[in-house]
């Protein structure tokens, strides 16, 4: 009965022996791999699993950031799962700063870390953006930068460097300013009266000197033309010709006698043959940066819109303009405003003549021939377009030409533009 019982019992032994001999999972095993191949973006570095702990390791990789023992809660990489050795690279982290780095592996029970290593990323040269031009006379200006990074070391010198070749360098004409939080101001001084010259910020830091983006500066010209108002326009010499760099704005002829001002209400028989202006949309706020919109009526009167020395460019003369910049194809870009202060996008313009084409839009459809009814007058393109008057008519036609420049660089010259639509007029030295 005795050795029945111990028979019976032998499977229960059994099953108590295997499962007292089967061991738990146990966290990982792993060591940090020794930083390398330092460069200004990216650093080597990883980690080998020595064991897995009896569990399958799901996900390996290296975590940084600027605390001891880091963890996977920021910054991290990943690689393939398993024991052995593997190599991660480091990216995205700020310049000259001390960095803690441990390996991790990840199994069933979480993460397990190597031990902390840590790097300190290479300085480099500074980052930084070039102020908009202002205050221009015809021998000084200002602009000045704005930090973007210091690059991970001291700023030793800021300042402004121009030259009239482009990207200038501080071998140029420099200033030099003192950085305050970030931004610093400069008076560029000793220029040449309607010169252009090309802009730009410096920095320099212990690596190195780097440089803003770049911006073109016409100073104004010694030559200026004032209206009957006492409006001051500043002028450009382009080749042989020497144009008004602003879009008119006076309200009188040449002989102080009233120009008509058409608001957006005027019944269309009252303009067809009359001279007229208005500012874009019947606001005056538009007058300063974009002009006045005349007429052909108002810039073709004998009376004359422009100051004395100064007369309406005919078709001819737009023509002689357009070549010197080498011809419609790119003339567009070379006459126009850089930027989108003022026009729309893409304007990839960059105002190399000093022209300064400026998106005043145009007042359109201000009359019909075959209407005698009241017609309110419709603004439109303002952002997107400059249209210019010419004193050259169409033949046989109740039309004049006009030259057009879009956002978009094009430049076009129509030759069925009524005489009652109003345009921007710019005025060229007799």
């Amino acid at each position: 009965m005795k050795t029945i019982i111990n028979i019976l019992m032998l499977p229960f032994i059994f099953l108590l022996l295997n499962t007292s001999c089967k061991k738990d999972p146990k966290s990982p095993s792993l060591t940090t791999t020794a930083i390398s191949s330092i460069t200004d973006t990216s650093v080597v570095t990883g980690g080998t699993i020595t064991s897995d702990g009896g569990n399958a390791i799901e996900v390996r990789g290296v975590c940084w950031g600027t605390t001891v023992n880091p963890t996977i809660g920021v910054n991290t990489t990943q690689n393939s799962y398993g024991t052995g050795e593997y190599i991660s690279t480091i990216k995205g982290f700020l310049p000259g700063t001390l960095y803690h780095v441990r390996a991790y592996a990840i199994n069933s029970l979480g993460a397990v870390y190597g031990q902390d290593v840590t790097f300190t990323s290479n300085v480099i040269v500074p980052k930084l953006s070039t102020t908009d031009i202002s205050l221009i006379t015809t021998s000084t200006a200002s602009s000045g930068g704005k930090i973007i990074s210091d690059g991970g070391g001291t700023i030793i010198s800021t300042g402004i460097c121009w030259n009239t070749t482009g990207n200038p360098t501080i071998n140029d004409y420099k200033t030099i300013d003192v950085n305050n939080n970030g931004t610093f101001l400069s008076n560029l001084s000793s220029l040449e009266g309607s010169t252009r010259y090309f802009v730009r910020s410096y920095a320099t830091n212990k690596v190195g000197t780097s440089y803003g983006n770049q911006k073109l500066l016409w100073t104004k010209s010694n030559i200026t033309a004032t209206d009957y108002d006492g409006n001051v326009y500043q002028t450009i010499t382009i080749g042989t010709q020497v144009w008004m760099a602003e879009n008119l704005k006076t309200t009188h002829y040449r002989n102080g006698d009233n120009i008509t001002y058409f608001s957006a209400n005027i019944a269309e028989n009252e303009i067809i043959e009359i001279g007229g202006y208005n500012w874009y949309n019947d606001s005056i706020k538009f007058k300063n940066i974009y002009g006045a919109n005349y007429n052909w009526f108002a810039y073709t009167d004998s009376r004359n819109l422009c100051p004395v020395g100064w007369h309406i460019p005919s078709l001819d003369e737009w023509n002689t303009l357009i070549n010197y910049l080498d011809g419609p194809n790119v003339a567009a870009g070379k006459m126009k405003e850089d930027g989108l202060n003022h026009w729309k996008s893409p304007n990839e313009a960059d105002n190399s003549s000093g022209f300064n084409a400026l998106p005043a839009g145009d007042g359109f459809e201000m009359g019909d021939y075959n209407s005698s009814t009241k017609q309110l007058l419709s603004y439109n393109g303002l952002g997107y377009w400059a249209r210019f008057g010419s004193s050259t008519r169409m033949q046989y036609y109740v039309s004049s030409y006009i030259i057009e420049l879009d956002n978009t660089n094009i430049l076009s010259i129509s030759n069925d533009f009524r005489f009652y639509y109003t345009v921007s007029v710019r005025c060229i030295k007799d």
